[in-house]
């Protein structure tokens, strides 16, 4: 998943933020790896997630993303 964080928002400021994102996925069941990175230009916020099964990431992700407001 690729994200366009708003314009000018500082690298320091994104890094911070992939940081904290960190615990939304804190003992997620079935997942394998998670890898969370900022590109050269800052204009793109890059998350990528290995998953034991398709159906164990959709379980996941449907959840988190009807949890948060």
């Amino acid at each position: 998943m690729t994200i366009r964080p708003n314009e000018g928002t500082s690298r320091q400021d994104l890094e911070y933020e992939l940081e904290a994102s960190k615990a939304d996925y804190a003992n997620a069941p079935g997942l394998q790896r998670l890898m969370l990175g900022v590109s050269a230009d800052n204009k793109s916020v890059i998350e990528i997630s290995v998953w034991e099964s398709k159906p164990t990431a959709d379980m996941f992700l449907s959840k988190a993303c009807c949890a948060r407001p």
